[in-house]
């Protein structure tokens, strides 16, 4: 005497398993390659890499990047706080505000992402040249 239970849909996406929000400017489809679609599949290295050569797309994500860029109070990479004295602390090492001291991409390397990660790689390297960027290559598990 209760209420059946829940059918759950049938899992398609790896978004499917997210349970956070996202915001809004974090998000980006690309219609020219929709997951199950009409569209083509990006699947190769050189259509990712092609895909941030069209000015549209281009600007589309110059323009997320520097929402999040601005909302750091600035951005700068910071020298440990070890390298001071205890005695006499770096203003530099005292947390008061959001601090973004480089930047971490995380990107397939087995289809038409590759391509978009290292056109994105480019884009940070260009505007952002003295900040870090850390770039991890990420791949499916071997079967």
């Amino acid at each position: 005497p209760g209420a059946p239970p829940a059918q759950e849909a049938p899992v398609r996406l790896w978004s499917d398993y997210l349970n956070v929000r996202l915001h809004p400017k974090s998000l980006y489809v690309i219609p020219q390659y929709m997951h199950d679609g009409e569209c083509g599949v990006l699947e190769a290295f050189g259509q990712g890499e092609r895909l941030l050569q069209d000015p549209g797309c281009l600007e589309e994500l110059e323009d997320r990047l520097h929402f999040y860029v601005e909302e750091c109070d600035f951005l700068q990479v910071r020298p440990p706080c070890s390298l001071f004295s205890p005695e006499t602390p770096s203003p530099s090492c005292r947390p008061t505000g959001v601090f973004a001291q480089g930047f971490q991409v995380l990107c397939d390397l087995h289809d038409g992402f590759s391509g978009v990660g290292a056109k994105a790689t480019e884009l940070l390297y260009d505007e952002y040249s003295s900040k870090g960027i850390l770039t991890w290559g990420l791949t499916p598990l071997a079967s």
